[in-house]
C-alpha cells in the first residue's frame, strides 16, 4: 500500500525496476469491499459452472461394456 509517507521510496523503487510508467488508481474503502465480494461471487459462479461441466463430461461419456 503507498502512503504518503511512503510514496517518494515507492516511487523510486518501482520506477527502478519498472521504468517510468506510474499509474495510480484510487479505489474507496467501500468500493473495495464492493470489488471483492463481486470477484468472491465470480469465482463462486465459476467453480460452480466447473463442476456442472464436469457432470455432464461424465454424463455423456461412453459407457464401457464388460
Amino acid at each position: 500500500m503507498v502512503t504518503q509517507n511512503n510514496y517518494v521510496s515507492f516511487s523510486q523503487r518501482f520506477q527502478k525496476e519498472n521504468g517510468d510508467g506510474l499509474v495510480f488508481y484510487a479505489v474507496s474503502v467501500r468500493d473495495y469491499e464492493t470489488l471483492s465480494l463481486n470477484m468472491s461471487e465470480i469465482k463462486r459462479f465459476l467453480d460452480q459452472q466447473k463442476g456442472i461441466i464436469s457432470y455432464y463430461e461424465l454424463a455423456v461419456a461412453p459407457k464401457e461394456s464388460k
